[in-house]
């Protein structure tokens, strides 16, 4: 009897000391996520950006996506790794100029100058959007490069959309390119978030 109350009081001895132990040196918290791609059940995922203040939604049933980012841009790439259907990126409307007053100003003026032999703006409409988010929807039209020699060159339609950005740094714009059907989930989810 008395070998068992001796181990009754050495494991109440060590469960005490090790609750002090734990209590002196508390488990540190889990570093907050910038980034985060989370998948619902009806074969949706939520990209959140909590440096770039972003928030929107996309249909990934076969779970074939994942995010990669950086300061400057945001790729959706294929599971494998490969170059994926949708790219975003935040930039400054003095990147080229620093005389555009507003996002349009650039857009119009400067956004296309240094690539123009490649790419020709054919049309631009501004947003109509029932949320806070403004910006334009531009028709490019993108001369394909690689062809063969003496081959006529062809083009190819492309559009870009453009987001006026909230004050975040230097950034005044974030551009919105990829698949269609993949771009139109994201501008009808998409939302800045604090």
């Amino acid at each position: 009897m008395k070998k068992n109350f001796s181990i009754y009081i050495l494991i109440i001895f060590s469960l005490f000391f090790s609750g002090c132990q734990v209590a002196n040196n508390p488990i540190p918290e889990k570093p907050e996520e910038k980034v985060s791609l989370v998948s619902d059940f009806n074969g949706w995922k939520t990209y959140t950006n909590k440096d770039w203040g972003i928030r929107f939604k996309f249909e990934d049933k076969d779970d074939k996506y994942k995010s990669y980012s950086e300061d400057t841009f945001i790729h959706l790439l294929y599971s494998d790794g490969l170059k994926g259907p949708l790219y975003l990126y935040r930039g400054s409307i003095n990147d080229f100029s620093p005389i555009a007053t507003n996002l349009e100003d650039y857009i119009l003026k400067y956004a296309w100058k240094k690539i123009e032999n490649v790419v020709k703006l054919e049309n631009y409409t501004k947003l109509e959007s029932n949320k806070n988010i403004n910006g334009f929807q531009l028709r490019i039209l993108g001369r394909n490069v690689q062809h063969p020699p003496n081959v006529p060159d062809t083009y190819s339609i492309f559009t870009i959309y453009y987001l006026e950005y909230f004050k975040v740094n230097k950034f005044d714009y974030i551009s919105i390119s990829g698949r269609s059907d993949l771009v139109e989930q994201i501008l009808e989810s998409f939302e800045y978030i604090k």
